[in-house]
């Protein structure tokens, strides 16, 4: 069984500090695995990109993921 834990609202710059720094790493963990394994997964890497800037936060400033995604 799975314990349900609260977390109370924070400093939203330390918040988004903390995800960009578990975010891009993962990122790039994903997108250097084996190649038949990550293969056709670039636009959901995209989309997962876009989903995050709707909520006002941008995983990829620099727009390093479009050519991540074109590789898988």
């Amino acid at each position: 069984m799975c314990e349900t834990i609260e977390i109370p609202p924070g400093d939203r710059e330390s918040i988004l500090t903390i995800l960009s720094k578990v975010i891009g790493p993962y990122i790039n963990w994903v997108s250097n695995q084996d190649p038949e394994r990550v293969k056709g997964k670039g636009n959901a890497l995209l989309r997962l990109r876009e989903s995050f800037r709707d909520l006002d936060f941008d995983p990829d400033p620099n727009k390093d993921w479009d050519e991540l995604a074109a590789d898988m």
